[in-house]
């Protein structure tokens, strides 16, 4: 047998640029991945051991496992092999010093903590949160790298919180490298790791004859050489096969995709050569896993455990398998030796291993999910132990790996032999259930047609999943005729039915039918007699009423709230919807507290339901909820939240919802670069959608705002006017008309048209009257200040601009109120009452810096400074070491990164030697500069670095200002 040359040979770029992102992970304290992608054999494996080697030699805690070939439906495989082992001997209280208490969330993916599972459906992003909590634990004391290979055979649910971490990488020195073949399942993934400032991707190519033939080892004659290295292609694998067994190079069949015949028969000859018993374990070894435990192979392999430990010393001799971390664990060389193995053992020998497997992991009690695998591999039709098997691993990992789930329900309906009875309407309904939690909906519909009995909660279901594939006419058809089925006396399920209506004319924007769908839910709730049907009625029908009587909103919602808080939580999962609707109501008529109070219950409740589209929703309401009230930094935290669970949302509705939340706050904010990226996603997202109305107003709505933001107010009107029904915007609603109103007034007045300004800001005062709101009084009278501003009566505006910031403070709004506030100190400025002016601006700074409001901080900076007042520099909010100016106020509007980078070109760094000090890509400083230009006002790296020293010269008369 000849022999490959023990080094890593070729790779060594490649492994210098990991090393490189080992140490830059090192220094900057937070997380990032790597991913390493090539055919099979080309040797990802070996760059990831080689940085393993590296990091281990450093001093970290390194961590590996890999996804299976032929366990691709195991939920959090590769995850389960690299943690499970490390969390097992770690007690609860070790864990709690680390800093790891979802022990619940974990429980589900890691059988180690299976003593810690609860019954409940669980939460996806609440899984992902703690897996994120404990590899940031793991990384406490020593850094972490995480090493996970064949991810293209990952299943679903591995995938996505992978993306997970990818998007909000563990606030510690974590490092995850991932290997895998290319692969459009990863498409998610690889995304989110692009889009990481220090995120990296290897392509490894094949490697050149030069080095193909340095690591054949010396015993390799010249003839035998050139045969290898035609057969090879460049591939180390195959060089490694040919080198042990080597043959002709077109000899043979065919192997696995991609493998070349003389490779496939180099494999076959090598385990011909081993002893029958050796490879009868082996058989027994590749149908128990990968890696594989020995007693589990010797029970697959019919044989003693004494066998078991002979053959497995022969095969690690010969090279076929290896020792894997765990004691009595063994793997396979290479996953195409596992197959090559697997199927030499044959279809019917396997059959029997399953079954053989399935019974010995029953007997020690092992998790209902490797039994299912087993019992998949091995059962007949009508076998009902293995039905049983098969859904409780499914009811087990529904909510957290929905794709599994529908995979092991399909897998036991195939095995059932009634093909029309309850069990199978039953199964049929898990099935489409999972489907949908997956986001499969065209499938999760047939299904859901195939199951469907007539009953109440199919009916809505299919509503619901119809009118989320754009089937709008079809939903209302399924509904009204639901409705017309029902006898006299069925109320409960005409309310709830009517109420679904509700929800899709309200989509559509047929404001009269979705009234009317309310008043005939109502009115069955009432007959109905049941407290909380009538709750969960008013509560919808206070929300529809919020947009034009928020009086009478008023009292239908105490009504609700008062029904709502007689209720267990577990009564009102069904009516998730309308604590939703609740929470808006509460918010459309500034009762913010309760606004709060109605979505965080639903939240909760979602979350226990398993119902990941409303947990998502609720999430993201609650941070609009806190927007409303002027709370950005609440907002902040809830939102990114949101986002992160509606990307695990059954619809793309969901992500499109939360990006909208996400760049409304963003653009609130001033965080120009986030806000148009956020848009932009959401606009991109809006487009893959069925169209409704619904969808094209409210992106057109946040364009608008962010664009408003921006400053192109001209845009921002005719935008939100095309899309809004044309003049007078007749599609926003009264509760939500009040930005829409100031974006119309500036841009009428960008124009020069004051008296389209002045019918905007008399609207604004006629709802404000008929409302009877304060906090739309607020907007009113800072509407009426900008056009009185306009006429030239300063001081009557800046009167005006108080009293909207007095109303918007009596209820909670902090934000509007210190932005009335920083207008009237600029119409006071404009009139020459500098003092007043003076001690406006200076608590509206203070104000809007605590409310991290940085692009109007800004903007009252800027007022004081014309008025010969200097504002002491404020720290950035997100610090960064090296950061250009941190304080200095002209760099105020860029974030901690944009600093850094404003700070390097200032020096006359290149793009190149900006991105190698920050160790970012030299496309994420373009990014970065462009934002810098923008942000700044500038149009080149001289302007740029022209700012950077105002700003420092600025920070440095502060100072000294300061300690005089």
């Amino acid at each position: 047998m000849m022999g490959l040359v023990g080094t890593l040979v070729g790779r060594q770029a490649e492994l210098e640029a990991l090393e490189a992102l080992l140490r830059a992970t090192h220094e900057a304290g937070t997380g990032t991945f790597a991913l390493v992608a090539g055919d099979p054999g080309i040797g990802k494996s070996t760059l990831s051991a080689s940085l393993a080697q590296a990091a281990e030699e450093a001093g970290w805690t390194v961590l590996a496992g890999r996804a299976a070939e032929f366990e691709r439906e195991l939920p959090f495989g590769a995850l389960v092999d690299a943690l499970d082992a490390h969390v097992a001997g770690l007690d609860r209280t070790r864990l709690a010093r680390m800093g790891v208490e979802r022990l619940e969330e974990l429980a589900a993916i890691l059988p180690s903590l299976e003593a810690h599972a609860t019954p409940t459906a669980g939460d996806r992003h609440a899984t992902h949160r703690a897996l994120r909590e404990l590899l940031e634990g793991v990384a406490a004391t020593r850094p972490l790298l995480l090493v996970l290979d064949d991810l293209h055979w990952a299943d679903p649910a591995t995938v996505d919180v992978l993306a997970a971490l990818a998007r909000r990488p563990p606030a510690a020195r974590v490092l995850v490298l991932g290997g895998h073949r290319p692969s459009a399942q990863l498409a998610p993934l690889v995304s989110a790791v692009q889009a990481l400032e220090r995120g990296t991707l290897v392509r490894l190519a094949p490697l050149s004859r030069d080095d193909a033939a340095a690591l054949l080892g010396p015993e390799v004659t010249p003839a035998e050489r050139d045969a290898i290295l035609r057969a090879a292609g460049g591939n180390p694998f195959f060089l490694e096969q040919l080198a042990r067994a080597p043959v002709a190079a077109g000899a043979g069949t065919a192997g696995p995709a991609g493998v070349p015949p003389g490779v496939a028969a180099a494999i076959r000859e090598e385990l011909e050569a081993l002893a029958d018993g050796t490879r009868a374990f082996l058989h027994g070894a590749a149908v128990a896993g990968e890696p594989f435990d020995l007693v589990l192979a010797a029970a697959a392999a019919q044989i003693t455990q004494g066998a078991a430990t002979a053959a497995v010393d022969e095969a690690i001799a010969a090279g076929v398998v290896q020792e894997a971390d765990a004691p009595g664990r063994f793997a396979f060389r290479h996953p195409l030796v596992r197959r090559a193995v697997y199927e030499a053992a044959g279809a019917g020998w396997r059959l029997g291993a399953h079954d053989r497997l399935r019974r010995a992991l029953e007997a020690l009690g092992a998790d209902v999910t490797l039994i299912a695998h087993h019992a998949e591999g091995a059962a007949a039709v009508g076998d009902d132990e293995a039905i049983d098997v098969l859904v409780a691993a499914a009811d087990r990992v529904a909510a957290r790996a929905p794709d599994s789930a529908a995979h092991w329900y399909g897998a036991a309906l195939r095995l059932l032999t009634d093909v029309t009875g309850e069990r199978r309407r039953d199964l049929l309904a898990k099935r489409g259930a999972a489907l949908l939690t997956g986001g499969h909906l065209e499938e999760a519909r047939e299904v859901l047609l195939e199951a469907d009995a007539g009953t109440l909660d199919a009916t809505v279901g299919l509503a619901q999943v119809e009118t989320w594939l754009g089937l709008d006419d079809e939903a209302r058809a399924r509904l009204e005729r639901a409705i017309a089925r029902l006898g006299e006396d069925e109320h409960r399920a005409r309310a709830a039915l009517e109420l679904q209506l509700v929800v899709l004319h309200e989509l559509n924007l047929r404001t009269h039918e979705a009234g009317a769908a309310a008043r005939r839910a109502l009115a069955a709730a009432e007959a109905a007699e049941d407290p909380v049907v009538l709750g969960a009625v008013r509560a919808l029908f206070a929300d529809v009423l919020s947009q034009s009587d928020p009086q009478g909103a008023a009292e239908i919602l105490e009504a609700a709230m008062e029904a709502f808080a007689r209720c267990e939580d577990a009564e009102l999962a069904p009516w998730l919807q309308s604590i939703w609707a609740l929470g808006w109501a509460a918010t459309h008529i500034e009762r913010y507290d309760d606004g709060a109070a109605l979505f965080d219950r639903g939240l909760r409740i979602a979350r226990l339901a398993g119902d990941p589209g409303m947990a998502a929703t609720l999430q993201v309401d609650r941070a609009l909820c806190a927007l409303r009230a002027g709370n950005l930094r609440e907002c902040w935290t809830l939102i990114d939240d949101g986002v992160e669970a509606a990307r695990l949302a059954p619809s793309r509705r969901y992500l499109w919802w939360a990006l909208f939340g996400q760049a409304l706050s963003l653009g609130r904010s001033g965080d120009e670069g986030r806000a148009r990226a956020a848009l932009a996603e959401c606009e991109a997202v809006a487009k893959t959608l069925p169209p409704h109305p619904h969808v094209t107003l409210w992106t057109g709505y946040v364009r608008a705002f962010v664009l408003a933001g921006l400053g192109d107010l001209a845009a921002a009107f005719e935008g939100l006017e095309a899309l809004a029904g044309g003049e007078g915007l007749p599609l926003v609603q009264n509760a939500d008309r009040h930005y829409a109103r100031l974006i119309a007034i500036n841009a009428a007045l960008g124009r020069g048209d004051l008296d389209e300004a002045e019918h905007w800001a008399a609207e604004g005062e006629d709802w404000a009257a008929e409302s009877g709101l304060v906090g739309q009084r607020g907007w009113a009278l800072r509407g009426r200040a900008i056009v009185t501003a306009a006429q030239g009566d300063l001081a009557a505006a800046a009167e005006r601009a108080i009293a909207s910031g007095e109303a918007f403070a009596s209820v909670g709004i902090v934000l509007e109120a210190e932005r009335s506030r920083l207008l009237a100190g600029g119409c006071l400025a404009a009139a020459g009452r500098r003092d007043d002016a003076v001690k406006l601006l200076l608590a509206a700074e203070q104000a809007l810096y605590d409310a991290g409001a940085e692009r109007d901080r800004a903007v009252a900076v800027r007022e004081l400074r014309r008025l010969g007042r200097r504002v002491a520099p404020r720290a950035a909010a997100e610090p960064a070491a090296g950061a250009a100016g941190g304080a200095a106020d002209g760099l105020a509007p860029l974030s901690a990164r944009e600093r850094e980078v404003a700070s390097l070109v200032a020096e006359g760094r290149t793009n190149r030697e900006v991105a190698e000090t920050l160790f970012l890509s030299q496309k994420t400083v373009e990014t970065h500069l462009r934002n810098i230009f923008a942000k700044l006002g500038v149009t080149s790296r001289t302007g740029v670095a022209a700012a950077v020293e105002r700003g420092r010269h600025e920070a440095a008369l502060a100072g000294s200002s300061s300690a005089g």
